[in-house]
């Protein structure tokens, strides 16, 4: 009997841990494809390539935001980028892969731009939120066979081996 209850205890743990990792990858899965982009933006409304499929709803809200400065460790490797905040949109009607969305104030709805970043964000963070006044000035930097846009003046030239102007 004590075997039964100890395969029985053991076979729960497993299953037990198996569903755990499984519930991490699925909002693993959901945060990561939830992100998108601003694909129009006009009078009071913006449309946004996140739908139902991503896990968009209506009500939901999403931060709308921009890149800006890159951060770099003291050996030049990327960190991260900057998040600039530039508004708030509200989902007010989702489909499949798009969701059709208004301005929720104090959003400025000519910030926001087609290719600006989406991702989805709680009501109780938004107080908390400062949002840019002007949309980042961004200029082409090319690096390594790539051309990315960055702020301008934000990577030094030192970061990418270029020797400073005399």
């Amino acid at each position: 009997m004590k075997k039964f209850v100890v395969i029985c205890t053991l076979s729960l743990m497993f299953a037990f841990a198996a569903m755990s990792e499984a519930a991490t990858e699925w909002v693993r899965l959901v945060t990561d494809d939830a992100k998108g982009y601003v694909v129009s933006s006009h009078g009071n409304s913006a449309t946004i390539d996140v739908g139902t499929s991503m896990g968009s709803r209506v009500g939901g809200l999403f931060l709308v935001y921009s890149e800006g400065n890159p951060v770099y460790d003291a050996s030049g490797v990327l960190l991260s980028v900057e998040k600039i905040p530039l508004g708030v949109l509200k989902v007010r009607q989702a489909a499949g892969n798009f969701s059709m969305c208004g301005f929720v104030p104090p959003t400025n709805p000519a910030v926001i731009r087609p290719g600006d970043k989406v991702v989805p964000i709680a009501a109780n963070v938004l107080k908390s939120l400062k949002f840019a006044l002007a949309h980042p000035v961004l200029e082409p930097v090319y690096t390594e066979g790539f051309i990315s846009q960055v702020p301008v003046e934000a990577v030094p030239a030192a970061a990418f081996g270029v020797p400073a102007a005399v």
